[in-house]
């Protein structure tokens, strides 16, 4: 395939295209996984349409409505994806009539470190990930229902997408989470397709592993104040849970003891299974680290998230559409 930067007018005679992939960034970032997308193995017409500025629901959202497919897939900046990404989305999209969207997972870039191998068995695990399509790693052979897809790989049909009003502005994280709310509302399905994956650029600091879980405790927790349909009653449950045992420490210390036993029981456990499926045993003592560190950057986040309030609209730049590359087969 050879990409090719056309206009609308350019465009008239030519077949229709399958798919408007969108990828967002900031002023000025680097693309460095343009090409893998601009290379796909699709059986008909793409484009590609790179958007720059504005918060991340404002950049997906008007590639959305400057698309020129049925369907709008979606991947992120520092994700490279397979040669057969795109048409795996649109083949599973097309077999099951009654999804708007299907998602993928991602696994780390090879060669990796230590860490991001740890990482990768951190999320490969359900105290690790929660089973969020945003974190789940390792493809596999297994498709089922999710209350949410991933932005990060997804494709949805454009009509849904649009009919639940695409991405809310005010959401500076999680507006992938609120759209797929609001697209079940209208009675339509999401599909998670483990394997269909992408390569991922994992943190490569346990700093910025760190901040990426205090900026998700931030999201979720300010999401939830803004629109009630996006409590996640697991995460509700367990904050609450660690606020009843802080508060009670005082009172009842054997309680905290009792509590810290059982989550080093929990961690280690888990710890276990994530290293047999990252294929090391060594990699425990690391990722019982980054459960800890996961764990309570997350809760800080939250605490954080609630001390902020409710998404505002935001005092942004409007997006601009920068690039768009259209592959004919």
């Amino acid at each position: 395939m050879t990409p090719s930067a056309e206009t609308v007018a350019d465009r008239v005679a030519k077949p229709e295209l399958c798919a408007s992939v969108v990828v967002i960034k900031k002023r000025g970032a680097p693309t460095p996984y343009l090409p893998s997308l601009t290379s796909q193995r699709c059986r008909h017409p793409y484009e590609v349409l790179v958007v720059e500025d504005g918060n991340r629901a404002q950049a997906r959202t008007y590639g959305a409505h400057l698309s020129q497919a049925p369907t709008v897939a979606y991947i992120d900046t520092d994700c490279e994806a397979p040669q057969g990404w795109l048409q795996s989305l649109i083949t599973a999209l097309t077999c099951d009539d009654t999804a708007a969207g299907i998602g993928g997972v991602s696994e780390s870039r090879q060669p990796s470190t230590a860490l991001t191998r740890a990482i990768d068995g951190v999320f490969s695990t359900y105290l690790g990930s929660l089973d969020s399509p945003s974190l789940i790693s390792f493809p596999r052979p297994e498709k089922r229902p999710v209350r949410s897809l991933s932005t990060h790989n997804c494709i949805y049909r454009r009509g849904a997408l649009i009919e639940a009003g695409s991405f809310d502005p005010r959401y500076a994280i999680g507006e992938d989470t609120d759209a797929s709310s609001r697209i079940r509302e209208n009675g339509h399905r999401l599909i998670l397709d483990k394997n269909i994956h992408v390569h991922h650029d994992r943190a490569s600091t346990l700093r910025r592993f760190s901040n990426m879980f205090y900026l998700y405790g931030v999201g979720r927790a300010r999401s939830t104040l803004t629109d009630p349909k996006n409590v996640d009653p697991r995460i509700l449950g367990l904050f609450l849970l660690t606020l009843a045992v802080t508060l009670a420490t005082p009172l009842y210390p054997s309680l905290l003891h009792a509590a810290l036993l059982l989550y080093a029981a929990i961690t280690l456990t888990s710890s276990i299974d994530g290293s047999s499926r990252a294929g090391s045993a060594k990699l425990i003592p690391l990722m019982i680290l980054l459960y800890a560190v996961q764990h309570t950057s997350y809760l800080a986040g939250l605490v954080s998230g609630l001390l902020q309030g409710p998404w505002r609209e935001p005092n942004v730049e409007k997006p601009t559409l920068v690039e768009k590359h259209v592959v004919y087969p």
